[in-house]
């Protein structure tokens, strides 16, 4: 079956990056994200920017890490879609010409937001708004860290989808868990807004897609902090159908990310 992962980070901190499962996947090396890719037997994946602004501090912007996954797309285009590391903080003014800029220059696909670390609140419009109206106009969807009190909340976050029904969002990791039913009613009362599996129990996978449907579900590692092989493994022990699992494997990802329903 073809798989897409649909949570990848290009690499973190080096602080950190011995604890990582998957070792060999180095920040601005596209190389190590296509060895994972052939190694786990992934066909294509969306990479992220690193989590956290790397040190020595530097990159406030994200600018450095998001030309980074650009020159990873470049090299692998066929095998990757990339996202824009956004803090909305900025602006709107830098909210847009970020956005403009990747896309139209550099063929990134989409956005990842993590609240907790940039200090706002998804639902906060005045600030995440710019964002969502950009992801609509592009047609790219727009990826939340959830899971994490107080800002990274899905119910913060599926109040921000409902204002602006034209913007694909996702929810990560289905709450991590403490917030499984906040991601079941973000999603039960938007239908612009998804998740994705990475990092999430066997238990939550299972009840969200009898609760919500596998329609909504997309399968991610979040490696190299996670193994592909082992986020895979908690969705097949759910016992899903084969029609699920081509769903959440590939099939959503490929209308919610963009992703050709080519295989490579």
């Amino acid at each position: 079956m073809t798989i897409i992962d649909a949570h990848i980070h290009f690499g973190t901190d080096p602080a950190i990056a011995e604890h990582l499962i998957v070792p060999y996947v180095q920040y601005d090396q596209p190389e190590s994200i296509i060895r994972m890719l052939d190694e786990y037997s992934l066909d294509r994946g969306v990479l992220l920017p690193p989590d956290r602004i790397l040190n020595p501090p530097h990159d406030n912007d994200y600018r450095q890490a998001n030309e980074a996954v650009a020159r990873a797309v470049a090299a692998f285009p066929k095998r990757l879609i990339g996202a824009i590391r956004l803090n909305p903080l900025f602006g709107e003014a830098f909210v847009w010409e970020t956005v403009r800029h990747f896309v139209e220059e550099h063929g990134l696909g989409g956005i990842k937001m993590v609240a907790r670390a940039d200090f706002y609140n998804p639902a906060s419009l005045r600030v995440t708004g710019p964002v969502f109206e950009a992801a609509a106009q592009y047609d790219i969807p727009v990826l939340f860290h959830s899971g994490h009190p107080g800002r990274d909340l899905p119910s913060l976050q599926g109040y921000a989808a409902r204002q602006f029904p034209q913007a694909r969002v996702i929810i990560a990791h289905i709450g991590l868990h403490d917030y499984l039913t906040e991601t079941i009613i973000a999603c039960k009362e938007a239908e612009n807004v998804f998740a994705d599996m990475s990092q999430a129990w066997p238990y939550d996978i299972k009840a969200f897609v009898r609760a919500v449907g596998a329609e909504r579900l997309l399968y991610g590692s979040d490696a190299p902090f996670q193994s592909p092989l082992v986020e895979r493994v908690k969705v097949e022990e759910c016992r899903f159908s084969d029609e699920e699992l081509e769903l959440i494997f590939h099939k959503n990802a490929e209308r919610i990310w963009g992703f050709s329903s080519e295989t490579t």
